[in-house]
């Protein structure tokens, strides 16, 4: 836990994000992240179970979510799997973010779940996505 923090804290742009969020936990936007427009930074943080996932969510436009909960799921439509820039297909086992009020800004993100599952979500530590 203490390794995460330092490789948190030792970037700027995690520090402006992190100081935004320090009161509670809504979703803030990062006005000053220095990340180029359209890049989402993605963390698989831990597994607290067989079918959740915390992750790190970072979209310098929209909203920062340090240890959001993912859970297990089937895609109901197409889209691209936010960790690695996959294809995903409708009925593909996926992880989404967990419910909450009010619905979180990525509530439509999606990551395959091979990524999260397998030992490849370590060596994807981190991605940009236009």
């Amino acid at each position: 836990m203490l390794a995460l923090l330092s490789i948190v804290s030792s970037q700027t742009g995690k520090e402006q994000c992190e100081r935004h969020r320090e009161k509670d936990r809504r979703p803030h936007s990062c006005p000053d992240e220095p990340w180029s427009s359209g890049h989402v930074k993605v963390r698989v943080i831990e597994r607290p179970g067989p079918a959740r996932a915390t992750i790190s969510w970072c979209d310098p436009k929209a909203c920062y979510y340090g240890d959001q909960t993912w859970r297990a799921s089937v895609a109901r439509q197409p889209g691209v799997c936010a960790l690695s820039g996959v294809n995903i297909q409708r009925g593909d086992s996926i992880y989404r973010p967990g419910p909450s009020k009010p619905p979180p800004l990525n509530a439509n993100a999606m990551i395959l779940a091979h990524f999260i599952e397998s030992s490849q979500a370590e060596s994807l530590y981190s991605t940009s996505n236009n």
